[in-house]
């Protein structure tokens, strides 16, 4: 049997290649970008952008720590008060008419394009990065003094909880004004994917805080 010359090795090793590890290597690829993205967005890239906004916030505190302290003793928080406190640290560039937000930018459930949900904010901003926040007074629980929702990509899809669209609880503190901490923290809440109801997807952004990985 004649052997393969120099050339027709070559060749061979190529083929090889090709039938091979080329879609080895693509079925690799595919599976790591389904496992990190989720509606056009990258999970880890997305959570990089919460870690930044979370610790801007942390920062916004040692800011405004005496406007925060008498913030929410009064009986009722005006969403105007909040924005005002918050313009300069968070880099409120202009406000909004929440009814916009609510009517024109509705948010989905995780992974549940067709379960729609209104935020029913009470004022909304945008940020000069782009990023647009949103503050809710009323319709709260008793503990709390507002609620903040950030959304990464604006008025933009997918607008979905746990992913690009997030909520903050400001619980009312005798010594600080007020401590935050992420929606979705409490036992009532989980995270589901094809979420078909606010407690199943207010999960999700706790776990996206805690650590994506653990997003279903």
């Amino acid at each position: 049997m004649r052997r393969p010359s120099g050339f027709e090795q070559i060749i061979i090793t190529i083929v090889v290649v090709i039938v091979v590890f080329i879609p080895l290597a693509t079925n690799v690829i595919t599976k790591n970008a389904s496992s990190e993205s989720t509606g056009g967005i990258n999970i880890k890239v997305y959570h990089t952008k919460l870690m930044r906004f979370n610790a801007k916030l942390n920062q916004a505190f040692i800011m405004i720590e005496k406007e925060a302290v008498g913030l929410c003793r009064a009986e009722k928080v005006a969403p105007e008060a909040i924005m005002e406190i918050f313009k300069r640290p968070l880099g409120i560039k202009k406000s909004l008419p929440a009814d916009y937000i609510n009517q024109n930018a509705p948010r989905v459930l995780y992974k549940n394009e067709n379960s729609k949900v209104n935020l029913n904010l009470d004022a909304a901003a945008e940020l000069s990065d782009g990023n647009i926040i949103g503050f809710k007074t009323s319709f709260i629980n008793p503990d709390d003094c507002f609620e903040m929702y950030i959304d990464f990509n604006g008025l933009n899809g997918p607008n979905m909880i746990g992913i690009d669209t997030h909520m903050l609880r400001f619980k009312k503190s005798s010594r600080l004004g007020f401590t935050y901490k992420p929606a979705g923290a409490e036992d009532e809440f989980t995270c589901e994917s094809l979420s078909d109801n606010i407690k199943t997807s207010l999960g999700c952004i706790y776990l996206m805080f805690r650590d994506p990985d653990l997003l279903p």
